[in-house]
C-alpha cells in the first residue's frame, strides 16, 4: 500500500520496509480485493513477495484481474454474516501469515 505524506508528492509503501529474516508471508488474504486500496495491496505484495500465495476475497471476484502466485478467490459479502462464515470455510486449516482487509464505505447518496 502507497501513502502519500501530507502537502508532499512524497510516498512510501509497507511492502517496502525491510520484513526481518523468516517473516515474510507464505499466504496472504486480501478481503476487499476489487477495490483501489485492496487491488493496490495485491500488486505490491505480488511484487515484492513473489513467493507467496495469495488469497483474494470480494463481492464480485469474476472482476478481478489475472495474477500469478493466486491460491484462489473466494465471494465475499461483508454485508452478509452467513456469507462471511461460508467464505472462511472455504479457506481450509492452512496457516495465513498476513490479512489484509480493505473493505468498507467511504462515501454514498449524501455522504462523503
Amino acid at each position: 500500500m502507497t501513502v502519500l505524506a501530507p502537502n508532499t508528492a512524497t510516498s512510501w509503501s509497507i511492502l517496502d520496509r525491510p520484513v526481518p529474516h523468516g517473516l515474510a508471508p507464505r499466504r496472504v488474504l486480501v478481503a476487499g480485493a476489487t477495490g483501489g486500496i485492496g487491488a493496490a495491496f495485491c500488486a505490491n505484495v505480488r511484487r515484492r513477495f513473489p513467493g507467496a500465495r495469495l488469497v483474494r476475497l470480494a463481492r464480485h471476484p469474476e472482476k478481478l484481474p489475472a495474477v500469478s502466485g493466486l491460491e484462489r478467490d473466494i465471494a465475499f459479502d461483508i454485508t452478509d454474516e452467513s456469507n462471511i462464515h461460508a467464505a472462511v470455510g472455504l479457506l481450509g486449516d492452512r496457516r495465513i501469515d498476513w490479512v489484509f482487509i480493505a473493505t468498507g464505505w467511504l462515501h454514498g447518496s449524501g455522504h462523503r
